[in-house]
């Protein structure tokens, strides 16, 4: 599983980020090697007045995933995620930041179970 979080000083029409999320939810399966329907992204542009001043776009992707991948799933990830952002935005320059925050079993649940638990009773 992938949860990629996008905080960015770039604004979208609707149907633009809904393009811009399904090749971002692409990219992160890919880079993660995982079947497509285990990804969510979820896209969050912060309006000028609640943001540093840049010169270029911003974004910054926080990617939440388990443990255990190895670097070249990670160094795809962030290499997926900036080739997409190059080829969506064209010559409009866009700073990209990755973050890649891993979250053991023990940390993360869901439906009110611990994922370390429904392992065990799986």
């Amino acid at each position: 599983m992938a949860t990629v979080i996008i905080t960015t000083s770039i604004l979208f029409t609707e149907e633009e980020s809904r393009e811009f999320v399904k090749r971002i939810g692409d990219a992160a399966v890919k880079a993660f090697r995982l079947p497509k329907d285990l990804r969510d992204v979820y896209l969050y542009p912060i309006p000028e007045y609640a943001q540093t001043p840049h010169e270029c776009g911003q974004m910054t992707c926080f990617v939440y995933t388990a443990p255990g991948k190895p670097v070249e799933y990670k160094r795809d990830m962030v290499q997926g995620i900036q080739e997409t952002t190059q080829q969506f935005f064209g010559e409009k320059k866009v700073n990209t930041v990755v973050i890649i925050k891993e979250h053991p079993d023990e940390n993360v649940g869901a439906g009110g179970t611990l994922r370390l638990d429904a392992k065990k009773n799986g």
